[in-house]
């Protein structure tokens, strides 16, 4: 008889914790996410992978997939396929290049909830999460500018539009108004012959600080800039590890927070088919450690003006 009434009473106890982990996760079932590349150690697809796991330890009762490599809308067709017939209703695409494929065919999947980066294409369910790295690249060339000492600092970046040139200029400009700013780019992202030249050209040419501003070359050319003991600011994630103390600090772009925020809107039924614009919220720009060869004072310069653009979205200008 016992043994009975504690066998019942365990099942009501499970009940009772499905019963709150399925109200906790609303409207929220099964999460997707699909990248352009391998999710690896870094780079901007490794911030996808760790975005799903925030949901993963939130949600626990909620299944997790992923898949890799998704380039052509081939493979968008197919991999959202999978995924439906899985029952994902939440479905990242963890870059800006799957916005047209999701508003092309979101129509015939309205049990998904299509969510991308930094892009326009929007319908009642594709939502764009738009981040404002402005103030990333401003704040690599504050750093950048308080610690040349030859007053050459450059920007190695693979497009012409990005905001970090802007904002590494500006913050450049801030810190140290006689510094001279240099802008490269390099097209050729994986060709490591091109890379090393570019690299090797601005170190004849007196710079003595970088801010490899692509997740796709930065390891590259803070591991070579180490190895001359030429300062470089890591981006996207923390990269100490890769030059060491010659990392000055690493500028990070914490979208994976963004991950959870879709998921929390998406389980109390508040996601929206729209464009979210994030600047300064939820700390999305943030600086990683710091080198030991940053003075204190440096440091705290910095920190303060990172303080008050977390509370206020502003930068000193």
């Amino acid at each position: 008889m016992k043994k009975g009434l504690g066998i019942f009473v365990i099942i009501i106890i499970l009940i009772l914790l499905s019963s709150c982990s399925s109200s906790e996760r609303g409207e929220l079932y099964k999460v997707g996410l699909i990248t352009e590349g391998e999710v690896g150690e870094y780079g901007w697809d490794a911030l996808g992978y760790k975005g799903i796991q925030h949901i993963e330890d939130k949600y626990t009762d909620v299944e997790i997939y992923y898949e890799e490599n998704i380039e052509t809308e081939e493979d968008v067709l197919q991999a959202v396929d999978d995924f439906a017939k899985k029952g994902v209703n939440l479905l990242f695409g963890h870059s800006s290049n799957y916005g047209k494929y999701f508003v092309d065919i979101a129509s015939y999947y309205p049990d998904i909830h299509f969510v991308y980066f930094n892009g326009g294409y929007t319908s009642d369910n594709v939502t764009s999460l738009n981040v404002n790295v402005h103030a990333l690249g401003f704040f690599a060339g504050l750093l950048a500018g308080e610690m040349t000492e030859t007053n050459e600092v450059a920007i190695l970046a693979a497009y012409e539009w990005q905001p970090e040139i802007e904002g590494f200029y500006e913050g450049v400009k801030h810190a140290n108004p006689r510094c001279d700013v240099r802008v490269e780019f390099i097209q050729e992202m994986t060709n490591k012959d091109s890379i090393r030249d570019r690299y090797l050209s601005l170190k004849q040419e007196n710079v003595d600080v970088i801010y490899p501003a692509n997740d796709i070359f930065s390891p590259q050319i803070i591991k070579e800039a180490s190895q001359d003991r030429f300062y470089t600011v890591g981006y996207m994630m923390d990269q100490s590890d890769v030059g060491q103390e010659y990392v000055l600090s690493s500028t990070l772009l914490n979208i994976d927070r963004l991950y959870l925020y879709a998921a929390d809107k998406k389980a109390k039924g508040t996601l929206k088919g729209t464009v979210y614009t994030f600047k300064h919220e939820q700390d999305i720009v943030s600086l990683g450690k710091y080198s030991p060869l940053v003075p204190e004072y440096i440091k705290n310069k910095i920190n303060r003006i990172l303080e008050d653009y977390h509370e206020t979205g502003l930068l000193p200008y």
